[in-house]
């Protein structure tokens, strides 16, 4: 181009020569100060005519699952004419400053599928000398033709922009029987880059980021008037002219409504950078044209199009051709044209596409913004799911189509009008009136997603959850339910956040069909009081032994509550605990279930002294009490120590340590063998002295490592110490294997210890790669110096000699890994438990197994136990997933329970349909299969069948 026009001297639509460049500096700056406004004010608007659904997870964690999914106002919604093949009857009404912004009649297509979004036409290369943003790749601009017809959304891809993709043929269909998905008819001929070529002459009217001609800097828009600014350089030297304007606020505005743009004081500068290949300014007619690529970048949002204009007789702001709107948020917006009025608060916009933050994409034929408030879409669609690569015309997986959708920024709400859910394009449910939160709305009072389930236990199940927020740091979920055989289940979950802590609590209750009362609580919380205390609670419980399996709630076989504080400072720690037990096996006897109040514990541990050791203390204070038997304890424990560990030059490795265990106990009716119960005060004094050596020997094996390394313990200690005075409420369960073949005392309690000398020996070997992988193996056994009865028969150590006790670990790859933990029995070499877990394979083929098997010592109250359970899932594509589990008691030879999944995956949905069958039987429980579908609707919410 080698003339720029101008409307000054020369008169509308006459052009001069570009090498009158004093005079056309002057002139092409006059109307700078009215782009401003244009630039701005486009940009302002658009952000708030883009909506889309909420995106955002509840505060507890739980992603879609846990937000509303809508409520449904069945009564009293607004009556839907039609919904397949609607056509609109009346157009949105225009602002009387919108005389021509639409065509007198505008084709309501049906509403239809989404579709990929175009990319941006190719941009010259400028140099870049100023910091404003740049457009990411991908982005194909909207075709200037106004009978376009939508043209489907899609994934801008972020590859170079250089080249622009290839537009789909477009549709010869008739306007009216057009699908709203095609949301741009004809593409538009692909801009070819312009040469940047330094020896050329530039046209003046170039707005670009040269040596000559930077960014235009514009300050947040303040209306002008009618008259354009005067005044011109005095001279024309090297250096730019200046095209940066400050205009002050002579005026106050009125405040703005909730919701509409952001205004900021007039004195206050918000950079507007424009480029365009031509700017002009009729000054006749005060129009301002900025045409030819023309982009706006105002803060972090920027806007692409052909052409945008400011008419200041009309207070008309208009961008048309290739719009395309990148916005601080990551979303892409899309349009023909865009029309809004000066004061921002009334506009149109054709043909909208977004792509919103979470890739999901919005589709309408047009928008409608009324009183900067509220933002109406005729004929919307909207989807997340991708569209098929190989097929883009076929529909997506899934999607909504509303004849209307209304965005209240007063509310923060989005309401679909006659709205349908389709699935590969086949409506399955319709609403006449859906609302939903806007995604600047984290929670909101609103019906979650229903579930519906059966078993053969219970039959039916339908729940349907209601979520309530209290305020912003707590809120309830309502859950009633309905079972075939059992009738109406309430259960409420109430989550509270404080600025120190937070709290959990989940009740539940039901009169059964033989008009018992049966429920539960979960509760849970936590506060740090200040730097060193911290105090909480959880607790568990549930009216019967049944209740939580039957009713499908978390369970273990037993519910521990437990109240607490704790203070941590230095090297020292203190806590004070209350514990009470609720035996849920059928075997239990509840009268022996406990209550301690309270425990209390201290531990020490000091600095290291002038002999390298250092001192340890660990005091506990423990009462338990039983209501119906009596068997009371009341136990004080001091246990001080002192520790050093030490090495030589050859490399062997030391660990010294000794100390006194001293227990102290008044107790009542502790069952005795063979003698009567004892009531009164007992205890102990035992002290103990151990030894430690290791030579850790190390080979390089090529780039692996290989460990060999002996161990000897050495502990003396004196016989018994075990009182049948004493009761055992902490010790009660013991394994001897590899994590305690070392140990000074192998009960994991206070009340029992391992009395008698005795040295303990093992050698443990590795080898371990540079990447982490490794094979490893410890086998070890005991020998006691004196014989000693503290262990019963069975256990392992009732002999002088122990039984053999190995482990090893096998992890070559990550598609392998094995553990193996075995107690060989010294003699006959015969094994009392075995413990194996394997896994192995890739995500096409993988399983995994655990086998367990162990005698049952002679004073265990606990049986033997032989039990393999496996799994075994194949993810055969990328979307597709099968999985079977199953759990068999090998002592019984009976299966225990089995679970089969088949799972559905991709970026919009998720359908997992599971078949489950148990087999065993506990008093009210009995053999169940049930089977569920569980459909995830990502973005919305979830399904349970």
């Amino acid at each position: 181009m080698d003339a720029v026009r101008c409307c000054d001297d020369v008169g509308h639509g006459d052009a001069f020569p570009s090498g009158r460049r004093v005079e056309t500096m002057a002139r092409i700056l006059r109307p700078l100060a009215l782009s401003r406004v244009l630039a701005a004010s486009v940009l302002a608007v658009t952000g708030a005519l883009v909506c889309g659904p909420s995106t955002h997870a509840a505060t507890n964690g739980g992603g879609d699952t846990q937000r509303p999914l809508g409520i449904l106002l069945l009564n009293g919604a607004p009556a839907a004419s039609t919904v397949e093949g609607a056509q609109a009857t009346t157009r949105p009404t225009v602002p009387n400053a919108l005389p021509s912004a639409l065509p007198s009649r505008t084709a309501q297509p049906t509403p239809s599928r989404l579709f990929n979004a175009p990319s941006p036409p190719v941009r010259a290369v400028r140099p870049d000398t100023s910091a404003r943003p740049s457009i990411p790749g991908g982005l194909i601009s909207a075709p200037t033709s106004a009978r376009a017809q939508p043209q489907r959304l899609f994934n801008a891809p972020t590859g170079d922009r250089s080249v622009s993709p290839q537009r789909p043929a477009s549709s010869t269909a008739p306007a009216g029987t057009r699908p709203l998905g095609l949301l741009f008819d004809n593409g538009p001929t692909p801009v070819a880059p312009r040469a940047d070529n330094s020896g050329q002459a530039r046209p003046t009217s170039m707005i670009a980021p040269t040596t000559l001609h930077p960014p235009v800097a514009i300050p947040r828009p303040v209306m002008p008037s009618a008259t354009p600014p005067s005044g011109r350089p005095s001279q024309f030297t090297s250096e730019p002219a200046p095209t940066t304007r400050q205009l002050q606020q002579t005026s106050p505005e009125p405040a703005a409504p909730d919701g509409a743009p952001e205004q900021t004081d007039g004195t206050t500068e918000v950079p507007v950078n424009l480029l365009a290949d031509e700017m002009s300014f009729d000054r006749e007619n005060n129009l301002v044209t900025a045409s030819g690529n023309v982009e706006i970048t105002f803060g972090d949002r920027t806007l692409t199009a052909d052409r945008v204009t400011y008419n200041q007789q009309t207070d008309i702001v208009q961008a048309a051709g290739n719009v395309t709107i990148l916005e601080p948020s990551g979303e892409q917006v899309f349009a023909d044209q865009i029309t809004i009025t000066g004061d921002l608060k009334d506009g149109l916009i054709r043909n909208i596409g977004v792509i919103l933050a979470d890739r999901s994409r919005l589709a309408a034929q047009g928008a409608k913004r009324s009183g900067a408030v509220v933002t109406e879409l005729r004929q919307g669609v909207y989807s997340p799911c991708n569209l098929c690569a190989e097929d883009p015309e076929r529909p997506p997986l899934w999607q909504i189509k509303a004849v209307r959708v209304i965005h209240d920024k007063r509310t923060k709400t989005l309401e679909y009008k006659d709205a349908w859910l389709e699935v590969f394009g086949v409506p399955v449910l319709y609403t006449p009136y859906f609302i939903h939160p806007d995604p600047s709305i984290r929670r909101k009072a609103g019906f979650l997603a229903p579930g519906f389930g059966g078993s053969s236990d219970l039959g039916f199940v339908a729940r349907i959850p209601y979520f309530y927020p209290f305020d912003e740091s707590s809120d309830l979920t309502a859950t009633p339910a309905f079972s075939e055989s059992e009738g109406f289940q309430l259960t409420l979950d109430h989550r509270k956040r404080f600025l120190n802590g937070e709290m959990d609590t989940q009740v539940s209750g039901i009169n059964d069909s033989e008009g018992d009362f049966r429920g539960h609580v979960f509760s849970e919380g936590l506060w740090d009081l200040n730097r060193t205390w911290r105090a909480g609670f959880d607790i568990n419980r549930a009216t019967d032994d049944t209740y939580l399996r039957r009713f499908g709630f978390d369970s273990q076989p037993v519910l521990e509550s437990r109240v607490f504080a704790e203070g941590f400072r230095g090297r020292n720690y203190l806590g004070v605990n209350a514990y009470s037990f609720q035996d849920q096996r059928a075997d239990a006897d509840s009268i022996d279930s406990p209550l301690v109040l309270p425990l209390i514990e201290y531990n020490h541990v000091g600095e290291p002294d002038r002999f390298g050791g250092n001192f340890a203390m660990d005091a506990s204070f423990l009462v338990v009490s039983r209501d119906e038997s009596g068997n009371d304890t009341r136990r004080l424990s001091i246990r001080p120590s002192w520790n050093r560990r030490f090495s030589d030059s050859i490399g062997n490795l030391f660990a010294f340590s000794t100390g006194v265990w001293a227990d102290g106990y008044h107790v009542a009716n502790v069952e005795r063998d063979n003698a009567s119960d004892f009531t009164g005060v007992t205890g102990r004094v035992y002290p103990y002295a151990s030894l430690e050596w290791r030579l850790p020997l190390i080979n390089q094996l090529g780039k692996a490592s290989q460990t060999l390394e002996p161990i000897v313990n050495f502990i003396a200690s004196p016989n018994g110490g075990n009182s049948s005075n004493i009761p055992n409420e902490d010790s009660q369960e013991f394994e001897f294997d590899d994590t305690n073949l070392f140990g000074v005392n192998r009960f994991g309690g206070i009340d029992r210890v391992e009395g008698g000398s005795r040295v303990n020996y093992g050698l443990k070997w590795g080898l371990f790669s540079p990447s982490g992988r490794s094979i490893s193996l410890l086998v070890g056994q005991t020998y006691r110096f004196n014989p000693d009865d503290t262990f019963a028969e069975g256990s392992g150590l009732e002999d002088d000699l122990s039984d053999i006790v190995a482990a090893a670990r096998i992890n070559p790859s990550p598609y392998f890994d094995a553990t193996y933990r075995t107690q060989i029995e010294k003699d006959s070499f015969s094994a009392r438990r075995h413990q194996v877990q394997l896994s192995a394979g890739v995500p096409l083929l993988r399983g995994s197994t655990s086998y367990i098997f162990f005698e049952e010592p002679d004073d265990s109250e606990f049986n033997g136990r032989e039990e393999l359970s496996f799994n075994i899932s194949s993810q055969f594509t990328r979307e597709w997933l099968v999985r079977f589990q199953a759990i068999r008691d090998m002592a019984a030879n009976e299966m225990r329970s089995i679970v089969s999944d088949l799972v559905y995956e991709d970026e919009c949905l998720t359908v997992t349909t599971r078949f489950s069958r148990t087999f065993y039987e506990d008093r009210d429980l009995q053999p169940t299969d049930a089977f569920t579908v569980n459909l995830l609707l990502k973005t919305l919410g979830q399904i349970t069948f």
